[in-house]
């Protein structure tokens, strides 16, 4: 059964014995499998926080304590050293648990992360932040490729978000004429239309104002960029240190604005504007059109809700950034005459290998890997 192998591969891998062969093995099943993906990244984020008990929630902890009496009392010769209470367990005690008895373990771990998974969706969908009466919605962090998660904001407005993406919100959203959302990564919205009250996205700094419209917005906070792109109806974009300077977008249109990654807008002021988009900088933003990739014929920006990576032309130095965030790893390129080659085609179920050497078979590179960090370069 493949939950089994899954498990018995991930066990080997936190326990530092998995191989190359193994570590790809898993990657195609987590690919093949994408719900058990969600769950193992469940039980990934609670070991790595439970070194940190300040960061884990006490609920999602007293939920999972539960579960590992239950095994305990069921299978006390399966489970008998169990952490003292109120002491983070060690990470290797539960991979001994899976080496001991994997078949057993297994089947009681899969009921008990289905439990947490469905609690974790449940917090993650609907959760109120008290401190500033905001509400966040967040998408599920899948793995080997982030997932898209929709969801349905209180006047009828349907997002999707990506992986590693989440929204908030006022609590009086709709009312008081008000409808906006502060995002952060990226997601796709379908506004539902209400032309007395604006739809406005914040987005780092760059403000989208809609009345009623299809539009795709990326801002991920290691992004140089802000990029808005608009399937139907129409969108005004300004940034916030500039907000009589507006650029309306017409249907199959995308802006790019450059602004500052989240690095740099924590960094001391040093004369440069955070945002770049002002008056006297006629290079900070640029308006394309939409063009679908000719072998695909999907628009790259909103490939994504296909869970597919999309390329048009575009250049090594870019395409190595959505290949960082769609995998899980760190690209470097170390010669920069390989930038701004450029690439097109689609990646739909490749493994991170296969996918690189599409790639090479088009640019003159070689690849060196040492886990999860791939460096291209020109070999001399």
């Amino acid at each position: 059964m493949h939950h089994n192998r899954i498990w018995q591969l991930l066990s080997r891998k936190m326990d530092g014995e998995a191989n190359m062969d193994e570590l790809r093995e898993l990657e195609q099943l987590l690919m093949n499998f994408p719900e058990d993906a969600y769950k193992i990244d469940i039980v990934s984020s609670y070991l790595q926080k439970k070194h940190n008990p300040e960061t884990f929630d006490e609920e999602q902890n007293q939920v999972w304590e539960k579960h590992l009496e239950s095994m305990c009392s069921l299978y006390p010769g399966e489970f008998t050293d169990s952490p003292p209470e109120n002491s983070p367990p060690r990470q290797l005690s539960i991979i001994s648990h899976l080496q001991r008895n994997k078949t057993l373990v297994f089947s009681v771990m899969f009921i008990a992360i289905t439990t947490i998974s469905y609690l974790f969706y449940q917090k993650q969908i609907n959760r109120s932040l008290v401190n500033n009466n905001r509400v966040e919605l967040s998408a599920q962090n899948n793995l080997p490729h982030p997932s898209k998660t929709k969801m349905v904001l209180p006047d009828g407005t349907q997002v999707w978000l990506n992986g590693n993406s989440h929204i908030s919100y006022q609590e009086d959203f709709g009312k008081n004429n008000k409808r906006e959302v502060a995002l952060t990564g990226e997601a796709f919205f379908d506004v539902a239309h209400n032309a007395r009250v604006p739809f406005i996205v914040h987005a780092k700094t760059i403000n989208i104002t809609v009345k009623g419209t299809v539009f795709n917005v990326k801002a991920y906070p290691e992004d140089k960029n802000v990029e808005t792109s608009l399937l139907k109806g129409s969108v005004e974009v300004c940034a916030k240190t500039d907000p009589k300077r507006k650029f309306i977008l017409k249907p199959s249109e995308k802006i790019t604005i450059s602004v500052a990654t989240e690095k740099e807008a924590r960094a001391p002021m040093t004369g440069k504007k955070a945002l770049l988009g002002n008056n006297n900088d006629n290079k900070s933003y640029h308006i394309d059109n939409l063009q679908p990739e000719p072998s695909s014929s999907i628009i790259p920006e909103v490939a994504w809700l296909q869970n597919k990576l999309v390329f048009n032309g575009e250049p090594l130095s870019e395409i190595v950034e959505k290949m960082q965030r769609w995998y899980g790893v760190t690209i470097e390129i170390k010669d920069d005459r390989l930038n701004d080659l450029r690439f097109t085609g689609a990646f739909n179920n490749e493994t991170l290998r296969e996918a690189l050497n599409a790639l090479q078979a088009t640019y003159p590179f070689e690849i060196s890997a040492d886990n999860n960090r791939i460096t291209l370069y020109i070999k001399q």
